[in-house]
């Protein structure tokens, strides 16, 4: 997204290329910690859980993600809440935009949380240091907004000893006050995503009487 959880680089230096597949495969399965801290009309909250996510379906049309939430803590204002959480589903094409959000946590708006998380990567599998792309996501009435992402691909670098390609984006809605992010992206040789680390703008905030909220999330594989 600096940003929290900031990672310790170690032998940074970028090539020039890289090439990443991201075709998703089913039956894959990765756990992330969740962290997130939102301003809410000057009222602090922090979101911390675990969320693994795996594959369910994956063919030449759409991707179907389930989430499946641990561990949840929410504070507010320095005091824990108690909040519910259900399993989520992340429906997305076959080029990774997203279509449908289902479940999360209570009184968040699951769409809006999901988006200031997630990648979108570019549909090239050969990538050069400073390659920019845009995907323009159109609306599904009452499961989408329209925004567009536009991405670049940095380079390659080395975390912990281990190849990690590294891209930066941003998400922007259609509106004055949509939500807006912007993004710093680790992804590993294998198109797993290590990191994604957000600063976002306007995240709508239902069980804030219907609030909005500046912050920084992260998503960090386990």
């Amino acid at each position: 997204m600096k940003t929290l959880a900031l990672l310790t680089i170690l032998g940074l230096g970028f090539a020039g290329q890289g090439t990443i597949d991201f075709k998703p495969k089913v039956g894959d399965k990765n756990t992330y910690a969740v962290l997130a801290t939102l301003d809410i009309g000057g009222q602090e909250a922090q979101i911390v859980a675990n969320l693994e996510l795996s594959t369910k379906k994956a063919d030449d049309k759409m991707t179907e993600v389930g989430g499946k939430w641990s561990d949840l803590k929410i504070e507010v204002g320095g005091s824990e809440i108690p909040v519910d959480v259900s399993d989520s589903t992340f429906e997305l094409t076959s080029t990774w935009q997203p279509t449908k959000v289902t479940g999360g946590i209570d009184g968040s708006d699951p769409v809006q949380f999901f988006l200031v998380t997630r990648f979108i990567p570019p549909t090239e599998k050969e990538l050069t240091a400073g390659m920019k792309y845009k995907v323009d996501v159109k609306e599904v009435k009452d499961q989408m907004p329209e925004f567009t992402y536009e991405g670049e691909y940095v380079g390659k670098e080395t975390l912990n000893g281990k190849t990690v390609h590294r891209f930066k984006a941003e998400l922007k809605g259609k509106k004055e006050d949509s939500l807006s992010a912007k993004q710093t992206i680790l992804v590993r040789e294998d198109g797993v995503v290590q990191k994604v680390e957000s600063e976002f703008k306007n995240m709508d905030v239902p069980a804030a009487n219907n609030g909005k909220a500046n912050g920084k999330s992260s998503l960090t594989l386990k």
